[in-house]
């Protein structure tokens, strides 16, 4: 396979807060355009590819669709309004991350069915944002697992969750860099076998928010952040959370979930409790914020159905709708520039 790495910085603008309420919605840059490229076409997904070149629209949303028992999910693509949806890769446990610039997308996941490197333990799939341009990062380090699903605001480098399944110790937040997977640093170093997992560098790029797993029977963590080099590692609220939370594009806010509802989190005024979303008739996880700011993307299953579909509400918790109505398992969205 011929690999061909496209790679662009984009210089992102911090600020450091923003008011109680969301933000006026304002134009964001429109998803890439380009040809559908499916590495494993499926019968099933003609009907949603049928429209290859993607709408303008303010970012489009990447998010997995589980298609066997074994694990195997696709990765689409979809514009906000639910139209234009086209696959653009596939493989085992795949989520996807957009990088900052709208260039690239990430697809953390296991490549030993898949690819041209079959057996590698490859663990990161780079490719374009319209599915071309596809390379396969090889493993920095042949015993440590890494799920990559943070970009650093130049879209340069990833941050992992990490850990070695033959070596307890080993657990912790590392960074690669998103052109060849190498440079490995380790960030954080819990203790007691627990895990960090990354959300979002802040957009100036100079902290990382994580959540320490520390209640994994329930799936729920607590709030951290560190420097982007690791230093000072703190705890931010005694407020649990799920493990996948997101910082909205001006730096005010942090999104989790708990107990089926979004939760708010003030990094202004982390004393307080989190605002509560809570949407009716289901059970809401794994939010990420819209470029704006002004709405989020999640999963949501509903009460009595076992897979997720993909939703969005409005960040003032109004206007809850789906994205994705399908029987099975649709989830890891992620909203683009």
């Amino acid at each position: 396979m011929r690999f061909v790495v496209v790679l662009a910085a984009l210089l992102l603008t911090a600020c450091n807060g923003g008011p109680a309420a969301p933000r006026t919605p304002t134009p964001a840059a429109t998803g890439a355009a380009g040809s559908s490229f499916d590495l494993f076409p499926t019968p099933s997904e003609a009907a949603v590819s049928a429209e290859p070149t993607p709408r303008a629209g303010p970012g489009r949303i990447a998010f997995s669709r589980l298609q066997s028992g074994d694990n195997v999910y696709t990765v689409f693509t979809i514009n906000p309004d639910g139209t234009a949806a086209r696959s653009i890769g596939a493989g085992t446990f795949a989520i996807p991350r957009w990088s900052p610039n709208g260039r690239l997308i990430s697809i953390s996941r296991d490549l030993v069915k898949f690819g041209s490197q079959t057996g590698s333990g490859s663990f990161l799939t780079i490719e374009n944002a319209d599915g071309t341009g596809v390379r396969d990062l090889a493993r920095p380090d042949p015993s440590l697992s890494l799920t990559c699903t943070t970009w650093t605001p130049d879209s340069l480098i990833l941050a992992c969750e990490g850990w070695d399944p033959s070596r307890r110790g080993r657990e912790g937040v590392y960074t690669v860099r998103a052109t060849d997977g190498g440079g490995l640093v380790r960030l954080t170093a819990p203790a007691g076998g627990i895990h960090d997992v990354p959300g979002d560098f802040t957009p100036d790029g100079s902290k990382l928010v994580f959540v320490r797993a520390t209640y994994t029977p329930v799936l729920l963590g607590e709030l951290w952040e560190c420097g982007a080099d690791g230093a000072n590692p703190t705890k931010l609220t005694d407020t649990l959370t799920g493990y996948r939370v997101s910082v909205s594009p001006d730096g005010h806010w942090v999104a989790g979930n708990a107990n089926g509802a979004l939760l708010i989190f003030d990094l202004t005024t982390l004393a307080t409790e989190p605002r509560k979303i809570t949407i009716p008739g289901g059970s809401a996880s794994s939010p990420r914020w819209s470029p704006d700011g002004t709405q989020l993307v999640f999963q949501f299953v509903k009460k009595g159905a076992t897979a997720p579909d993909i939703y969005i509400v409005q960040a003032d918790g109004t206007n809850p709708r789906p994205l994705t109505l399908d029987p099975r398992r649709d989830e890891y969205p992620d909203w683009g520039p």
